[in-house]
């Protein structure tokens, strides 16, 4: 009759008759290593995948990077990683990152002049001071995140970190007109102010 035991060569000893002893492949589970790719934070531990299973998409945010996907190739030369191929040799997977941007548009709010084109800033950058718009009829004063200008003028040195919408803060041209009787005798008209048309 055929028997099957687990052979230990350190103990067990031939048998006085033919044996055959067959080799039990167990496939060993394979690591995956995860590099952030030049992001400065905490590091993602290797983890431990089962034989022809898929491994786990890990987490990961930034406050200033966007996350694209994970690479099997540093540079992406291979392109984004399919987190349901199934693993048999170790890997390591590499963070393709995108620097977040920010829109930033500018509102009239108001001002009769020329418009002004909104901007794409990148996380910690600054928005590039546009030209002042201009008008026949109205003053332009500057840039504000609020439409009354109660945040004072937006600084244009300070880093962007989120969207931003600035609004054209301006007051009517006015003209002030005084009369003169140059000379003659009376009470002129008081003074008038008028606004541009």
């Amino acid at each position: 009759p055929l028997f099957y035991k687990v052979w230990d060569f350190s103990v067990d000893l031939m048998p006085d008759v033919n044996m055959l002893i067959e080799a039990d492949w167990v496939f060993a589970d394979q690591q995956v290593s995860f590099e952030l790719n030049g992001f400065n934070t905490s590091p993602i531990d290797p983890v431990m995948v089962t034989y022809n299973e898929p491994v786990a998409e890990p987490s990961i945010t930034s406050p200033n990077q966007k996350l694209l996907h994970w690479s099997t190739s540093s540079d992406d030369s291979t392109g984004a990683y399919d987190f349901n191929t199934p693993v048999t040799d170790p890997l390591i997977l590499y963070a393709i990152w995108e620097t977040k941007t920010y829109d930033v548009s500018f509102d009239n709010n108001g001002f009769s002049g020329t418009s002004t084109p909104s901007q794409t800033v990148e996380y910690g950058k600054q928005v590039v001071e546009p030209a002042n718009p201009t008008s026949s009829t109205d003053e332009f004063l500057g840039w504000s995140t609020t439409r009354n200008n109660s945040t004072g003028y937006y600084d244009f040195s300070k880093p962007v970190y989120k969207d931003l919408v600035l609004y054209a803060i301006s007051a009517p041209i006015s003209y002030v007109v005084e009369f003169d009787l140059n000379g003659e005798s009376g009470t002129p008209p008081g003074v008038q102010i008028l606004l541009a048309d």
